[in-house]
């Protein structure tokens, strides 16, 4: 298993993982272009890493802009595991990756996650990262986004 560097033949792959989650069917379900250009946009500005297994399916994938936080700490914009990989520890490497990439050169490291989502949540608290605030609708009406930063 590896994490890659992202490009355009893995979209439809990242995309059919997204649709598949929870996230998928809450903020990406009307059917339009805007989860394929997201993709596209993390390609061209290098922000999509795509884990793979050693027979070649990807696994799972993030999305993380250097300096999406402020303007001035990363942020992880998207983290998504296969369904049939779920729960079995993926999402925590793709977090150790994305600390490692990070956190040496950052005080702080940043996140939202769906109110919904208490599994990923818990998984981020473990991990040391510390809800520091809510915002209704961020993203999409009547969804809360839990702020959380690692310091």
């Amino acid at each position: 298993m590896e994490i890659i560097d992202g490009n355009i033949a893995h979209i439809d792959e990242c995309i059919e993982m997204t649709r598949n989650s929870e996230i998928g069917k809450r903020y990406f379900n009307d059917g339009s272009k805007k989860l394929y250009n997201i993709m596209e946009r993390g390609i061209k500005r290098d922000e999509l890493k795509v884990m793979i297994s050693s027979n070649g399916n990807c696994i799972g994938f993030i999305m993380v802009t250097d300096n999406g936080a402020f303007d001035m700490y990363p942020y992880l914009h998207l983290i998504i595991v296969h369904e049939d990989y779920r729960g079995k520890g993926y999402g925590s490497i793709l977090m150790e990756y994305y600390e490692n990439e990070f956190y040496p050169q950052s005080r702080k490291l940043f996140l939202l996650v769906g109110k919904f989502n208490s599994e990923a949540e818990k998984l981020y608290s473990r991990l040391g990262y510390v809800k520091c605030g809510e915002i209704e609708g961020f993203y999409k009406p009547n969804e809360t986004e839990i702020i959380m930063v690692k310091s």
